[in-house]
């Protein structure tokens, strides 16, 4: 098909104060050829929100894409002795550290 265009929506104040929605056409085309662009829906749809919209759309997006962060607690509580491997062999063995003598 031809060229697209999309409509953009904004608030525009005049000088005694009236505010007015102003929809813009904004046609789908490059800039330097004049051809039209392949673009999917989605990416239509992302230029015709305002910045504002656009960021607020992206954020919720991340939250599919990003794995979200959890506190997690470890309560740990160590008792007992420092082993070495000496000993654990010893230990193993039914050695004791009198038969070293």
């Amino acid at each position: 098909g031809g060229s697209r265009e999309i409509q953009r929506q904004r608030l525009v104040q005049d000088e005694e104060g009236n505010v007015y929605k102003v929809i813009d056409l904004i046609p789908l085309t490059d800039h330097t050829s004049g051809l039209p662009l392949t673009i999917s829906d989605f990416e239509a749809d992302m230029i015709a929100l305002s910045p504002n919209e656009r960021v607020n759309a992206e954020l919720r997006l991340l939250e599919f894409h990003t794995p979200k962060m959890k506190a997690v607690e470890v309560d740990m509580d160590v008792r007992g002795s420092v082993t070495t491997i000496e000993d654990r062999l010893r230990e193993l063995c039914g050695e004791t550290d009198e038969d070293d003598d």
